[in-house]
């Protein structure tokens, strides 16, 4: 038996249809532009790595950027992710943050001091104080690509070399090096010697 009391639905004007559709798919852009933000932020905090590798800076400054960049930006960020990602608590914007816009920002200043590097090449020879290496991957294609931990003009730093170089019988590193654009001095050139 039908209810004849019960009310139809209020019909949707064409005019409200559009408008939520144009704000659906403002939500999906502003969502795909956020998400492909977070993807770039770590794939350049990896390459910023590498840049690491071959750049004599501290590590606390490039991590003190990545960390004090995602800080700076959570209060700026924190509606438009409200409203695109549904997190409740704080900690996944901070993450967020940190992650996206730490990583573009310390990306761009290492970037900076590498790409651009001021002066002539210098090329120093640097003794070996302990050899050893990194932790393997999970991966089966990865290996424990050795180092050498060096000293040079009083700032200790680990010279990655290509997975399987014995360091073993090498007692120094000669380095080509120049001085990049914001000061931090630059590996453009590492050879193992014997004596």
């Amino acid at each position: 038996m039908r209810n004849h009391n019960k009310q139809p639905g209020r019909l949707k004007s064409p005019l409200e249809a559009v408008g939520n559709s144009k704000l659906k798919k403002r939500k999906y852009t502003i969502s795909a532009i956020l998400t492909f933000l977070f993807f770039l932020g770590g794939f350049l905090t990896v390459l910023e790595i590498n840049i690491y590798r071959n750049t004599f800076i501290v590590w606390s400054i490039p991590t003190a950027i990545w960390i004090s960049t995602g800080f700076l930006f959570t209060p700026l960020t924190l509606t438009l992710l409200r409203e695109n990602f549904d997190s409740a608590g704080i900690f996944p914007k901070v993450v967020y943050n940190i992650v996206t816009f730490g990583g573009i920002i310390c990306y761009i200043f290492m970037a900076l001091n590498y790409h651009f590097p001021i002066g002539s090449e210098k090329v120093y020879q640097v003794e070996i104080m302990k050899t050893g290496t990194l932790a393997k991957g999970k991966r089966k294609s990865s290996c424990a690509s050795p180092y050498a931990l060096v000293r040079f003009k009083g700032k200790e730093k680990e010279l990655i070399f290509p997975c399987g170089f014995e360091l073993g019988n090498y007692k120094s590193v000669r380095l080509t090096v120049v001085t990049g654009l914001l000061g931090f001095d630059i590996i453009r050139e590492k050879t193992a010697i014997v004596f």
